[in-house]
């Protein structure tokens, strides 16, 4: 058994120097550990006995102590090189631990021979933990350090949230970060920024305000007066909502598969969409026609008489001007003919300017 102990140990010791696949490696491993596992307890059991049974020399419990230590050390290099093979995995449906072979991708239920109990450093550390006796002192520290650490991390976190930005690429519709200090962009977001980066980290004055409220309630005066701001506040964000709903539309591009938006007001097209309104807010370049119209109908049925005779005047006024315009237009220009091309293209007789674009209102 040692034998195959002292082969075990060559083979992991030229590991590094050997060209040899990591299977082949392994694959000798198993028949040295076969034998290995056949003799330990039996080489451990007379160990134990002889201690018993009678004093043994130095050399003999130097050389009993050796064989201890190699088949100990046998076993340690065996795992390790189990650990670079299989990964413990779990089953999402089952819930149950299987093992994956990275080498022949072959997976199976039962912990392969020799990997051993502590397998995994953080369920040992885990366990060391539990199971230690904590003293008062030891545990004041201990809180102290993770106190210490968590403000370490906020402060850390708020300098990297003063100093980047996090925006959203509309080519590839990613996020990115940028740097307003250097002026470098990163699509790594950087470390210690934590799960909510694009969230605003509260300031010291802020965070203390929150704790004082929370540690001293409100008399009824305050509370009518924030519950009050809250409703305007409210009342405020939903007004804004409707004007910027009634400014832009949204429009369907198919080259790029996405909605781009349209300013009605200055004209104005924006792939990101506008602030305090949702997506489905805004309304296709249709729908918002139809509701303007709609809401002209509205207020005319809803509004005084006078209201309606005025908006009748101005529409009956604003068409004649419209025929008129056109009118005069038609004298102006005249459409010809353009032999060589077979189009037409319009001629103005006043000023003698030719255009193939038809003038408006015509």
């Amino acid at each position: 058994m040692l034998d195959q102990t002292s082969s075990f140990l060559d083979t992991a010791a030229k590991a590094g120097a050997s060209h040899h696949p990591t299977e082949t490696k392994v694959k000798k491993a198993i028949e040295d550990i076969s034998t290995i596992d056949s003799g330990i307890r039996t080489l451990m059991g007379r160990v134990k006995k002889s201690l018993k049974c009678k004093h043994l020399t130095r050399a003999d419990a130097v050389r009993k102590i050796q064989d201890m230590w190699k088949v100990r050390k046998a076993r340690k290099h065996f795992k390790a090189l189990l650990r670079s093979i299989y990964k413990r995995m779990e089953d999402p449906v089952t819930g149950k631990v299987y093992y994956f072979n990275t080498l022949t991708e072959m997976a199976q239920w039962d912990k392969p021979l020799g990997l051993g109990s502590d397998d995994y450093a953080a369920n040992k550390t885990k366990k060391a933990i539990m199971t230690r006796v904590w003293t008062q002192s030891d545990a004041a520290e201990f809180i102290q350090r993770a106190y210490r650490r968590r403000q370490a991390t906020t402060t850390v976190r708020q300098l990297i949230h003063k100093l980047y930005r996090k925006v959203k690429d509309p080519a590839s519709g990613m996020y990115y970060y940028y740097n307003k200090q250097t002026g470098e962009v990163s699509w790594t977001k950087p470390k210690l920024l934590g799960q909510h980066g694009d969230i605003a980290v509260e300031s010291n004055a802020k965070h203390q305000a929150r704790a004082t409220v929370k540690a001293d309630p409100p008399n009824e005066i305050d509370a009518a007066q924030r519950i009050q701001r809250m409703f305007r506040c409210g009342m405020a964000r939903r007004q804004m909502r409707g004007m910027i709903s009634r400014v832009y539309v949204k429009i369907w591009d198919d080259t790029r598969a996405q909605f781009y938006f349209y300013n009605t007001s200055t004209k104005t097209v924006s792939w990101a969409k506008p602030k305090w309104v949702d997506e489905d807010d805004l309304m296709s370049p249709r729908t918002h026609q139809a509701f303007l119209l709609q809401e002209k109908v509205d207020a005319i049925r809803n509004g005084p008489p006078d209201a309606a005779v005025q908006y009748l005047q101005r529409l009956i006024r604003r068409r004649q001007a419209r025929r008129r315009l056109q009118v005069m237009l038609a004298e102006v220009y005249e459409m010809v003919l353009d032999e060589a091309t077979g189009e037409y293209f319009y001629h103005n007789k006043k000023t003698g300017n030719v255009t193939w674009t038809k003038p408006p209102l015509i």
